[in-house]
């Protein structure tokens, strides 16, 4: 069976979805396990387990990705149910595809899936850090985007490949406000509409 453009994006998109969900999951229970440290012994005192307990609140909170993902968005489109973030919003059907492959290509590069299972449906098993050979055009292309970029454009796209992936030390997309545009009334959204400026030079 032949299938379309769009059924081809939808299927990549859905599983670059789960890809990075994986990955997020596993950083999560890594940064658990970090922070609870040993098991508590029955003879721990009071207030060591009320310190642990204290640590565990304290621990950096996951920031919500800022794109809707390419996949839901083409289902919320057929559904007509349509509830995208502030950034969807923003941007086109392209831009938010060439938003999503973008974080994604960056990072495959950082080394950062090199978990994943890339045979997840064929006999599933594999573990291999190697990138699909399917992949090396994309990533070759992408690295002609990233040259013809200003620095400042590289800038704003780290910092939004960062908050999407859900890397470890990610900001908030105020706080990124605050980094880029400290003059902005409306910090947050400076930042959300500078994203969307520069997804218009990717597609």
């Amino acid at each position: 069976m032949t299938l379309t453009d769009d059924e081809l994006r939808h299927a990549i998109s859905a599983g670059f979805s789960a890809i990075l969900d994986g990955v997020s999951r596993v950083r999560h229970r890594r940064a658990r396990i970090a922070a609870l440290g040993a098991p508590l012994s029955v003879r721990q005192s009071r207030n060591d387990r009320r310190r642990a307990a204290r640590e565990r609140s304290h621990r950096p909170v996951r920031q919500q990705p800022p794109l809707t993902p390419y996949a839901l968005r083409m289902d919320m489109a057929k559904s007509g149910n349509v509830q995208l973030t502030e950034l969807g919003r923003m941007v086109s059907d392209e831009e938010a595809r060439a938003l999503e492959e973008w974080a994604l290509c960056e990072e495959m590069l950082s080394g950062r899936l090199k978990s994943a299972s890339w045979d997840l449906g064929r006999g599933g098993g594999g573990q291999s850090a190697s990138i699909p050979d399917a992949w090396m055009a994309q990533l070759s292309a992408h690295a002609c985007r990233r040259s013809r970029l200003s620095a400042d454009s590289l800038k704003i796209l780290m910092a939004f490949t960062a908050l999407q992936n859900g890397s470890e030390g990610a900001l908030s997309a105020a706080q990124y406000g605050e980094r880029f545009f400290p003059g902005a009334r409306n910090k947050r959204r400076a930042f959300l509409e500078a994203v969307a400026g520069v997804a218009g030079q990717l597609v």
